[in-house]
């Protein structure tokens, strides 16, 4: 099939309304009871969107400002590369997708997946596991910006993460710039000082919230080429 063709199916709804118990992470007492109800991408699955706690990571760059992920060889506060292994870039004329045999920083040197929150209302769509987009079901362009750690509550803790119509509840660890649609979330827990997150090897390690914004961005880039900080 085309990769241009396109399909008016949407039987795949019955499975985006379906509670993963695996998805859900037993610390986020929201995730499991409050479905989304909003209207994304023109579709509303019967039951609403299901959520959940474990996000991809399309890495710093993914697709923030004029960087389009990871495309730019010098990105960056520190000028490295933000590619993430979920990354889906433009080279060329073609879109390339990143297989875990495929990072150049090594499985064991990045990470895949992290932890996020679910949204706490019907139009809140962060969590929602079968919408990739962020802090929905990815972490994107964090490391960056206003948006530097994880569970990070910059700018007075009012705008650290993008999510357009997302509620703002610094007092929830929702940071959000509601009325921005830069697409742009960082991980996100309730456990105390830090998240869980897996490396491309399968390994799971506990991140600390006062890890710095640069071993951040090294951990979640695929390709900066740098040595793994001690965290």
């Amino acid at each position: 099939m085309s990769t241009s063709s396109t399909t008016s199916d949407q039987n795949w709804t019955i499975a985006a309304s379906a509670k993963i118990p695996t998805m859900i992470c037993p610390s986020d007492n929201t995730s499991g009871s409050s479905p989304c109800t909003r209207n994304l991408a023109a579709v509303v699955p019967t039951g609403g969107w299901a959520r959940g706690n474990y996000a991809a990571n399309c890495g710093p760059h993914y697709n923030y400002s004029a960087r389009l992920n990871g495309a730019s060889s010098t990105g960056g506060p520190w000028g490295y590369p933000g590619m993430g292994p979920f990354s889906v870039y433009v080279a060329g004329s073609s879109k390339k997708g990143m297989g875990i045999n495929q990072i150049p920083d090594g499985s064991s040197n990045t990470i895949l997946f992290s932890e996020v929150l679910g949204g706490v209302d019907a139009n809140d769509p962060r969590g929602v596991w079968a919408f990739g987009l962020a802090g929905s079901s990815t972490i994107v362009s964090h490391a960056d910006g206003d948006c530097r750690i994880p569970n990070d509550n910059s700018g007075g803790g009012d705008c650290s993460d993008d999510i357009r119509d997302a509620p703002s509840l610094p007092k929830q660890n929702l940071s959000n710039w509601t009325s921005c649609n830069s697409n742009q979330a960082t991980a996100r827990s309730r456990h105390t000082g830090g998240v869980n997150v897996a490396w491309a090897d399968g390994t799971v390690r506990f991140v600390r919230d006062s890890i710095d914004q640069r071993s951040w961005w090294i951990l979640n880039a695929a390709n900066d080429g740098q040595a793994n900080p001690n965290f």
